[in-house]
C-alpha cells in the first residue's frame, strides 16, 4: 500500500484525493492546505485522513510514501524538491515547474535518489496519447537521440491500468522502456 500525502485541496485536490482513495494500491493519509476550513471539509469527507496547514509536516511524515502537489505552479519546484530530498516519490500537477531548468533539477534529484517524479496530464488516457505511446514504444530509439519535441513516457501499473508517466520534453527516449523505481501490481 502506497501512503499518499496531498498538498493543496483547492480546485483539483478533491479529485486527486477521491481517486487515490478509490485505488486499492494507495491510501491518502494526510492532506495539507493553508485554509483550516478546507481541512474541516477534508475530515468530513474522508474520516481518518489527517490534515495540516504545514507542508513540512506532511513531507516529513513517516505515514507518507508519496507526495501529491496540487498547488499554484509557483510553489511546485520548492515543494517537489523538498519532498524528493525527504525521500518521497512525487506526483505534481502540470505544469511541473516554471522553467525547464527547474524541471531538469527535479529530474536529476529524483534519479539520484531512485525516486519517481510524475507529472499529471489531463488527457493521459485519451486515444491520441495512447497512440503516441504505442508508436514511440514500437519504434527503435537510441539513448542518444534527443526528444526535444516529445515528452518521455514510461509505465506504471495502477488500479486503472497503465498510467503513462510524462517527464520532460528534453529527456532522451531511453526512458520509454526503463521501469519506474517503484512499481505496484494491482
Amino acid at each position: 500500500m502506497i501512503k499518499i500525502g496531498v498538498i493543496g485541496y483547492g480546485y483539483w485536490g478533491p479529485n486527486l484525493v477521491r481517486n487515490f482513495q478509490q485505488c486499492d494500491a494507495t491510501s491518502v493519509t494526510c492532506v495539507c492546505d493553508i485554509h483550516t476550513s478546507v481541512l474541516d471539509r477534508v475530515k468530513a469527507a474522508h474520516p481518518g485522513v489527517d490534515g495540516t496547514v504545514w507542508t513540512e509536516e506532511l513531507i516529513n511524515s513517516k505515514d507518507v510514501d508519496a507526495v501529491v502537489i496540487a498547488t499554484p505552479v509557483s510553489t511546485h519546484f520548492d515543494l517537489a524538491l523538498d519532498a524528493l530530498k525527504a525521500g518521497k516519490h512525487v506526483f505534481v500537477e502540470k505544469p511541473m515547474t516554471q522553467t525547464a531548468a527547474q524541471s531538469e533539477q527535479l529530474i536529476e534529484e529524483a534519479e539520484k535518489r531512485n525516486l519517481t517524479l510524475m507529472v499529471d496530464h489531463t488527457f493521459i488516457y485519451t486515444g491520441p496519447v495512447r497512440k503516441i505511446r504505442e508508436l514511440v514504444t514500437e519504434t527503435s530509439f537510441t539513448t542518444t537521440r534527443s526528444a526535444s519535441t516529445w515528452a518521455c513516457f514510461s509505465t506504471i501499473s495502477t488500479c486503472s491500468g497503465i498510467l503513462l508517466r510524462m517527464i520532460c520534453p528534453s529527456c532522451t527516449m531511453s526512458c520509454l522502456t526503463n521501469p519506474l523505481p517503484f512499481q505496484q501490481r494491482v
